[in-house]
């Protein structure tokens, strides 16, 4: 799948539900509303469509939600696409409930890899940020995972004037466990749209607080890697995912599959065309429709909350 830029579209993000027993600020408002699980892709279909794009040369999957693990068939569907040949096969979680279903996980699948959304290492804090998830069970989870071998990163999404200060408690984890720490610029979806100018935090000015205490390593990446990378004199793994000041948009190589079978080209798109159900040569024209809806540059803004669209 290549692009109307000439970009290749090989990276899947697989939403299995857009439910999630976390309320984070930026991500879903207090009353979220979910879709019914009737209306979500059966285990079947979402192995039958993914077959198909990495027929199309994806070669990267990602499942997300919402929050994945809360998807009833989750280790079938996990199992299922673990046939499919591809480089990289990675989970995005909050980890809440990650340390039970590991075992499984590393019985069944194949998958290498999982992202970990915390926002705070304090207490209190992941508590508000989250509306009460629990800190311990996330941490829990990841030190098991990497007792299993499993790469982690974690992804903290720092907000002025609410966790801005905690870079340096980020920078502790990385160095006491090895996980690298990607640090998220507040992007302007869904319900924290209205509060952006109060809590944006440019990765810039982050860089330039770590900077007085630490000095920054170039890491190369991938041209296509949402993040830009460093190791620090005293040894953690960062990196910035600036996609408001800094957008990669240019060089994105992701898709989007939703929950309900919508094959989006962007987190800021809030249509799709739906490959529920299509024929071989159906599926083909529209992957060729959504390649060439996928954007350059960046769209300013997006309404629909994070959760729905599979963040």
């Amino acid at each position: 799948m290549i692009s109307s830029f000439g970009r290749p579209l090989r990276k899947l993000r697989i939403q299995l539900l857009d439910a999630c027993n976390y309320r984070c600020t930026y991500c879903m408002p207090q009353h979220a509303k979910f879709m019914p699980a009737s209306e979500w892709l059966s285990p079947n279909e979402i192995v039958s469509i993914t077959t198909g794009l990495v027929r199309h040369g994806v070669d990267e999957l990602r499942l997300t939600g919402g929050e994945p693990l809360l998807r009833p068939e989750f280790i079938e569907i996990a199992q299922k696409l673990s046939v499919l040949k591809v480089r990289k096969y990675g989970v995005t979680t909050n980890a809440e409930h990650l340390e039970k279903f590991l075992p499984d996980i590393k019985k069944f699948t194949a998958i290498q890899s999982f992202n970990i959304s915390i926002d705070s290492l304090d207490e209190f804090q992941f508590r508000k940020i989250t509306k009460g998830g629990n800190l311990k069970r996330v941490l829990d989870g990841l030190h098991l995972a990497l007792s299993m071998g499993y790469p982690v990163k974690v992804n903290a999404v720092l907000m002025k004037g609410i966790n801005d200060h905690e870079w340096p408690a980020f920078l502790d984890l990385s160095r006491q466990t090895g996980v690298n720490v990607r640090f998220l610029e507040l992007m302007r979806i869904g319900p924290m749209t209205h509060e952006y100018d109060t809590h944006y935090m440019p990765a810039a000015e982050l860089i330039e607080a770590i900077k007085t205490q630490e000095q920054l390593v170039p890491i190369v990446v991938p041209k296509d890697n949402t993040s830009f990378d460093f190791k620090t004199s005293s040894g953690a793994k960062i990196g910035f995912i600036a996609s408001e000041s800094q957008s990669f948009c240019s060089q994105c190589s992701r898709l989007r599959l939703t929950a309900k079978g919508e094959l989006r080209p962007c987190l800021f798109k809030n249509t799709g065309i739906s490959l529920r159900g299509l024929s071989h040569a159906e599926l083909e024209h529209a992957i060729q429709d959504i390649a060439a809806q996928k954007p350059l540059s960046r769209i300013t803004s997006i309404s629909q909350p994070m959760h729905a669209i599979g963040g």
